[in-house]
């Protein structure tokens, strides 16, 4: 399975279906699918599973008390170096100020001069998002 409609994303991800069709709706920020944007009354929308991941991190860092403006930085960022990441890596992610743009870069060190950061254990994630995948695939 490498397509996936809302509801299967919210299975996968134990997630809050309302939650998740506020952020498609750009509430507090907008998800976009990456695979079809649904148009006109009745059709959906398709994710890949890329935007699987991209909604994984988006919710540990919602349940991590990230406000939703800055989880639509973050996205932002992490979402072109997700592809090449491989599945044992950790990413940090900190801004200089607030309101500065975020940096993020693999590994778990402190970077120099910065005070507040957070490290996302991405790898354990994605392998956690594709055990669930097999497991919605399998039927069990």
């Amino acid at each position: 399975m490498e397509l996936f409609s809302i509801g299967q994303m919210t299975t996968i991800l134990s997630m809050n279906p309302d939650k998740v069709k506020n952020w498609m709706a750009g509430k507090p920020f907008k998800f976009v699918p990456s695979a079809q944007a649904g148009s006109g009354k009745g059709s959906r929308h398709i994710y890949n599973r890329q935007d699987l991941y991209l909604l994984g991190i988006a919710n540990e860092l919602s349940k991590a008390g990230f406000a939703g403006k800055a989880i639509g930085g973050l996205l932002k960022a992490i979402g072109p170096k997700l592809a090449r990441l491989p599945r044992s890596a950790s990413m940090k992610v900190w801004r200089v100020k607030p309101g500065a743009p975020f940096h993020v870069t693999v590994g778990r060190a402190k970077p120099e001069g910065i005070t507040l950061w957070h490290v996302l254990e991405v790898g354990t994630l994605m392998r956690a998002i594709d055990d669930a995948v097999r497991k919605l695939e399998s039927g069990k």
